[in-house]
Parts: C-alpha cells; sequence; structure tokens
C-alpha cells in the first residue's frame, strides 16, 4: 500500500535551543536527568493540571521522553 511506519520529526538543533530557551519545563530541564512530576512543577512554576499536557506536547515533539518510575528525560 506504500505506507510506512511514522515517527515523529526529530527537532533540528537550532529548534531544540530556541525552544530551550523560550519554555519554562525544557529551561529547567539538563539532557539526561531524570525529573519526577514534582521536581518540574516546582522547577516551573507551573501547576499540575498546565504541566502534564505541556509534557505530552514536548514528548510528542521529541524534545523529552519518559523514563521508569513516571520521571522524564529532556532528550539530548
Amino acid at each position: 500500500l506504500g505506507i510506512g511506519p511514522i515517527t515523529a520529526p526529530q527537532p533540528e538543533a537550532n529548534d531544540c535551543d530556541a525552544a530551550r530557551s523560550a519554555d519554562p519545563v525544557l529551561r529547567r530541564m539538563e539532557a539526561g536527568q531524570p525529573y519526577d512530576l514534582d521536581a518540574l512543577a516546582w522547577y516551573s512554576g507551573l501547576d499540575v493540571g498546565r504541566l502534564l499536557p505541556r509534557l505530552m506536547e514536548l514528548e510528542l515533539a521529541g524534545f523529552i521522553r519518559r523514563a521508569e518510575g513516571g520521571r522524564f528525560v529532556r532528550s539530548a
């Protein structure tokens, strides 16, 4: 049928830098370091109700990934 696997586009380096400096969540996360939800809420200043949808957006865009234990890790 000509249908291949669907993969999320990977952000370019310049896109990552711009998003990281503008986003309150990414700005506080170091690549490779796992963060739990409470820590991200505290660091970003967002309440959990606003933080969870933002984390989902960042995950779908390839900026972060989920880690074991319900933690989140910023991609390199």
